[in-house]
């Protein structure tokens, strides 16, 4: 959500969405970051414009000049949030951003976003600090990071293997911590919200228990395809309650279902 364009917060909480991603970084233009940092410290204020959903702050990295006084005013600032830190490279920094915000008092809570190869080679470590409550896997800045393609041929997956195995790494990372794990819903054809959903569908299936939306429009999309189907649902249900001698589902079915019912309290 961006900051700086009154257009777009005050519609906060008509949203059917966990959580808001108020952004410092990518959408405010350079000579609006002061600015910017300013009016998230008065919305903040007003807890009614955040309609009872959590608010995630999408800070400049410490990298870029402006995450340091970004990270000090949410040090000190009273609203219950967590900071989703772009462009996490190293636990060392992490720990410095998290120094940061300790002198304001408050307890620093991070969704980092790994959106580099350097992040994702030092993703177990990361993910280990007490402070890191989810994850997020940049895949469009990984892509051009690493100069690798980042959509497959239809648009509505990512391209396989270069985007597809580090995706599976983090997710699995984040499974190991038991913690929010979250991909995007952005893609070339993002207006197309059946390609949305098969893309949806694909982080669900790595592991991932959360999803960014791009747009609002993508929010019940998200919703629909993020976890476990109605479908899938009413057969984990049917298989847990049938006797286990029941020879008409197998042991894998059962594992399955148990996976399934699991998932739904994940997402």
């Amino acid at each position: 959500m961006p900051i700086v364009n009154d257009v777009y917060w005050p519609k906060i909480p008509r949203f059917a969405c966990d959580g808001v991603m108020l952004d410092l970084e990518d959408s405010v233009p350079l000579a609006l970051k002061e600015q910017a940092r300013r009016k998230l410290a008065d919305i903040l204020d007003e807890t009614e414009v955040i309609g009872g959903k959590t608010p995630l702050i999408r800070v400049n990295n410490l990298g870029s000049g402006w995450g340091n006084d970004d990270l000090r005013m949410l040090g000190s600032h009273r609203a219950n949030l967590v900071i989703c830190y772009p462009k996490l490279e190293s636990v060392s920094e992490l720990t410095a951003a998290a120094a940061i915000v300790s002198e304001g008092g408050r307890d620093p809570l991070f969704h980092v976003m790994i959106e580099s190869y350097r992040g994702l080679r030092c993703v177990d470590e990361i993910l280990a600090r007490d402070c890191v409550v989810g994850v997020h896997f940049g895949y469009i800045d990984y892509g051009l990071d690493v100069g690798c393609r980042i959509f497959s041929d239809d648009g509505d997956d990512l391209f396989t293997p270069a985007l597809t195995t580090p995706r599976a790494q983090i997710a699995a990372s984040a499974a190991s911590r038991g913690i929010l794990s979250t991909g995007g819903s952005l893609i070339p054809d993002f207006r197309d919200l059946a390609k949305v959903g098969r893309f949806v569908r694909s982080w669900r299936d790595n592991g991932y228990t959360g999803c960014i939306a791009v747009s609002p429009t993508h929010l019940q999309t998200i919703h629909d395809n993020i976890g476990p189907s109605t479908a899938e649902i009413d057969h984990a249900k049917r298989v847990r309650q049938s006797n286990p001698s029941d020879r008409g589902f197998s042991f894998i079915d059962r594992m399955l279902a148990e996976q399934t019912m699991r998932k739904i309290d994940s997402v």
